[in-house]
């Protein structure tokens, strides 16, 4: 198992990543969508534009409010904060995933490229609406889980505009491939590293609840 100070360490080095990757998200390619010309839409966006700047605003504000659903000190001194952030997060998910879906119908990409966009949008509705079901049926822990699971496909955006620029100035391509690739593999790949970390927790505070049941009081003298 890892040690406390290693777990530290680790944590702010993801935090700061998220920060560094959601940050250039931010602030280099949201901007020029708050600028309705056709020239910062681009002709093939600009058709499209009502229907993409409602995905953007709402898909940006669950973005932002995400991050501090997971901030303990929150949770637990202003519930009614956490709660009502919590609401407004999953409805701009409510609104923003159908228009995903009906901007990856209208792509013109090609197939794979608008059915990992499609996907990714029924993932996003999905791993949000179970965390709200479960939410409203008391199941706390489940509700944890799959609002993690939401994030970081929410947090698909950044994941998909970064390798997008990466690869391309690695030379990968052609354009139209390296999109395919990057539609599926900006959600599939984070939730599935995602999975893997959830359940590798669980079975560590298993194996730990399962070795103090089966210490026995013997052996517990013999150790004191």
């Amino acid at each position: 198992m890892l040690s406390l100070s290693l777990k530290r360490i680790l944590t702010v080095v993801a935090i700061l990543l998220l920060i560094g990757i959601g940050g250039r998200f931010f602030l280099r390619d949201v901007p020029h969508y708050f600028v309705f010309t056709e020239k910062s839409y681009t002709p093939y966006f600009w058709w499209r534009n009502v229907g993409l700047f409602t995905h953007v605003f709402f898909g940006m504000t669950a973005f932002l409010i995400g991050p501090f659903q997971f901030i303990s000190r929150i949770r637990k001194n202003y519930a009614k904060t956490h709660r009502t952030m919590g609401k407004i997060y999953l409805c701009c998910i409510a609104i923003s995933s159908p228009v995903a879906m009906y901007m990856a119908i209208t792509s013109q990409v090609n197939f794979v490229y608008a059915a990992g966009l499609f996907g990714l949008a029924v993932v996003w509705a999905t791993t949000s609406l179970v965390a709200y079901v479960s939410i409203r049926k008391g199941l706390t822990s489940i509700h944890r889980e799959w609002m993690v699971r939401s994030y970081v496909v929410t947090f698909a955006f950044a994941t998909f505009r970064l390798f997008d620029d990466v690869l391309g100035k690695m030379g990968v391509g052609p354009d139209d491939l390296r999109l395919s690739l990057l539609s599926w593999a900006c959600w599939a790949v984070p939730l599935f590293a995602t999975e893997v970390i959830l359940q590798v927790r669980k079975f560590n505070k298993l194996r730990l609840a399962v070795g103090k049941k089966s210490k026995s009081p013997a052996a517990e003298f013999v150790e004191n």
